[in-house]
């Protein structure tokens, strides 16, 4: 699951998108750009609800916010190489939008980003 955060002017068009960055102690692309939150799918649970628990966890937002705003937008399919680099692996992201506040600042909570 994968959430784009961002910011609208007075009239509602978008004007600021969040990125955040990975912690340096990631297996995975540390130190990298990425977006406001985002992660796996476990089994038996839906999209949103993965969705809001990562919005939580990864940035400090408001479980109910999350829930009432979450926006979702695609679902992207891909393959790509699997860790050893010697297989392949079928993947699915689910995205979605969620609009913040002007005001806003994400606050990492488990660690998983830096800022």
């Amino acid at each position: 699951v994968f959430v784009n955060g961002y910011t609208c002017e007075e009239g509602g068009r978008p004007t600021h998108v969040w990125i955040g960055r990975r912690s340096s102690t990631k297996p995975t692309w540390p130190g990298r750009l990425d977006c406001l939150a985002a992660g796996g799918l476990g089994a038996g649970v839906l999209p949103a609800q993965a969705m809001v628990n990562e919005c939580s966890e990864e940035a400090g937002i408001d479980v109910d916010y999350a829930r009432e705003r979450l926006r979702p937008v695609s679902a992207v399919s891909y393959t790509g190489f699997n860790d050893d680099g010697w297989g392949l692996k079928r993947d699915v992201l689910f995205c979605f939008d969620l609009e913040v506040p002007q005001d806003f600042v994400p606050r990492p909570v488990d660690g998983e980003m830096e800022s």
